[in-house]
């Protein structure tokens, strides 16, 4: 007799199951005090971190769109964290900075170093060839 094995999926659910409004409500909580500027979620793989920020981001659409989301994946090795190299540091801040630069119209950010790829226009273009 075969016997059907479901597997659970591991991806971010659409929805906040359960208790998960209490999530949704402390976020808010915590966001609308002035003082806050930065909110790190953090939990092991599978903790419900993707769904509770996605679940925010639905639900407060309009907060939303004053936020960016980072997403950094870190891989524990046998070393403790505190023995992060100096070059190690420079790296999640450019991964971390990079995040930020792409999520943001090229506009907001004109005294930037940072160029990012945009499309350009036929005018733009033209008057290019042209010259």
């Amino acid at each position: 007799m075969d016997k059907l094995i479901e597997f659970e999926s591991l991806a971010a659910k659409k929805e906040l199951e359960g208790d998960g409004e209490f999530y949704l409500t402390f976020l808010e909580n915590t966001l609308n005090k002035e003082d806050n500027k930065n909110i790190a979620i953090t939990g092991g793989y599978g903790a419900g971190k993707t769904t509770i920020i996605n679940s925010y981001f639905d639900k407060y659409k309009v907060m939303a769109n004053k936020m960016i989301k980072v997403s950094i994946a870190t891989f524990q090795t046998e070393q403790d964290n505190s023995d992060l190299s100096r070059s190690d540091e420079n790296v999640l801040e450019q991964q971390i900075l990079q995040q930020m630069v792409y999520q943001v119209n090229p506009n907001r950010i004109l005294n930037s170093r940072f160029i990012k790829i945009s499309d350009l226009s036929f005018w733009y273009l033209f008057s290019f060839l042209l010259f």
